[in-house]
């Protein structure tokens, strides 16, 4: 495995590097003081991971990922700071990992042990998906995904929050209409809601992100891009450093953060 490691600090640089290579014994670490030099290093070197300390001095270490990222798109970013404030950056970037200060050999080797690129071709992405915030959906290429209904996109919505763990049709109808009793009206309601879900994703060509079985629905979790569940990812203190709002628009949604955002 070859590892960069880029701090412009002298002091942090060598704190950084003892970790990194205690952590990676088996690696070939490739430390850099300068953004430049690293990446014309990377422009030939293929790497599978890049350890970045922020803040730097010499420049905005966020943008100097973004342009690490587009010379090598699998390579496996892992920021170091002192607190969360870059987290919610890291996140956007797909970050493989986001760990706070003090570093120790064992923080470096548990998110080596779990890398978001492994070499194995990359998952066929459909849909990125935002729950962050408010709750978006986009093709792979990021155009916009626009559900003809709102409860459409609102059942799409909680089959992202449960995770690939299937639901009934029945249980999506008592989280889209809360109290309202379940009669036929409402099964009729629901199959129409359900038809038109699967019609906006059929014509954008993402039709496969969904599994269904007689009277059950899932997520395929392994062809979505998913701000909520990367997040789960990054390093616990970080994330309990972090608060953000979550699918803003339901309202059975407003306790869900705790769950998706601290869980390890």
């Amino acid at each position: 495995m070859r590892i960069l490691a880029l701090d412009d600090a002298r002091q942090s640089k060598q704190s950084l590097l003892e970790a990194v290579r205690l952590g990676s014994s088996d690696a070939a670490v490739y430390d850099f003081s300068e953004p430049e030099p690293m990446l014309e290093f990377a422009r030939v070197n293929p790497c599978e991971a890049v350890f970045v300390r922020l803040p730097m001095r010499q420049g905005d270490g966020m943008a100097i990922a973004r342009r690490l990222k587009r010379l090598q798109p699998r390579i496996n970013l892992i920021f170091v700071a002192d607190s969360g404030t870059y987290a919610a950056e890291a996140l956007e970037l797909h970050a493989s990992g986001y760990l706070l200060t003090p570093l120790t050999p064992d923080k470096i080797a548990a998110e080596l042990a779990d890398l978001r690129y492994c070499g194995a071709p990359e998952k066929d992405v459909r849909l990125r998906i935002r729950c962050l915030g408010n709750f978006d959906v986009c093709l792979a290429d990021g155009t916009p995904l626009y559900f003809s209904r709102s409860k459409s996109k609102e059942a799409f919505a909680y089959l992202v929050h449960r995770r690939g763990s299937a639901c009934t049709i029945r249980e999506i109808a008592a989280i889209l209409f809360e109290d309202k009793p379940h009669d036929l009206r409402q099964q009729r309601y629901i199959q129409k809601i359900i038809s038109c879900m699967m019609q906006t994703l059929r014509a954008a060509g993402a039709e496969s992100v969904i599994q269904k079985r007689y009277n059950s629905i899932a997520l395929d979790v392994s062809r979505v891009d998913c701000d909520s569940y990367n997040f789960s990812r990054l390093d616990h203190e970080t994330a309990s450093a972090y608060h953000s709002e979550y699918m803003l628009p339901y309202s059975w949604a407003e306790t869900i953060p705790s769950y998706y955002l601290w869980m390890k």
